[in-house]
């Protein structure tokens, strides 16, 4: 991808999940999908103009996973990038996602692993969705792209209990995901040091399509 394309296909997707209403997961997981895609053989040779086709696809295949009905969506996803693309583009893409995945759709997930963790330390329901907005806030950032799902629950976590973390709350979170201290800590520095620089998805009453002109899928080529 072209410098600084991936992170505004990540935000405007957000903005759109926040628009439909759908969960973080969808978020989470359409995410996960592109990137696993744009990281394919297939991935990796295909026109990154088109990346905004990608971002919507691989939303709109997350969705699905995650339960949404599917009526009018794949028009919801045109209609999203302002009919940039075709419903019969959507679905095509919706086919090369899936069949260079080999149809694993359902990869693990941070939203995921946050909610055990939570769980299992009886986080309150206020840290949690603090942590999740930190998740989200670093979704764009290309820094913390290849981070294991389950370390940056750990960090999000860690550092949405702020002063109220203990030591007996990190060592938890290292054996409940199965890092280092150091490593921990190194992390949630990290992330503190991304959501500090990054502005962070915010909510939008009005349909944002992807970024104009040098921005992908801003127009075919």
């Amino acid at each position: 991808c072209l410098p600084g394309s991936r992170a505004k296909v990540v935000s405007w997707l957000s903005d759109v999940n926040s628009e439909f209403g759908f969960s973080d997961d969808t978020l989470h997981l359409g995410v996960k999908l592109m990137d696993s895609f744009m990281a394919s053989p297939e991935g990796r040779t295909s026109d990154t103009s088109k990346l905004q086709l990608v971002g919507v696809t691989a939303w709109l295949l997350a969705a699905k996973v995650e339960g949404v009905r599917p009526v009018r969506l794949v028009r919801a996803c045109c209609s999203a990038t302002n009919n940039t693309y075709s419903a019969g583009e959507v679905m095509a893409m919706e086919r090369d996602i899936a069949v260079a995945l080999d149809w694993r759709l359902t990869p693990p997930l941070a939203t995921s692993f946050l909610s055990c963790y939570a769980q299992a330390l009886a986080i309150d329901e206020d840290t949690v969705a603090k942590a999740i907005h930190l998740m989200k806030m670093c979704l764009p950032s290309d820094t913390m792209q290849g981070v294991m799902a389950s370390r940056l629950a750990a960090a999000s976590l860690f550092l949405a209990l702020g002063s109220g973390a203990s030591g007996q709350d990190l060592s938890r979170l290292e054996g409940l995901c199965r890092v280092s201290e150091g490593e921990l800590v190194e992390l949630v520095e990290r992330l503190e040091a991304v959501c500090k620089e990054e502005p962070g998805p915010q909510p939008t009453s009005s349909r944002r399509a992807a970024p104009k002109a040098s921005s992908p899928g801003s127009s075919k080529k």
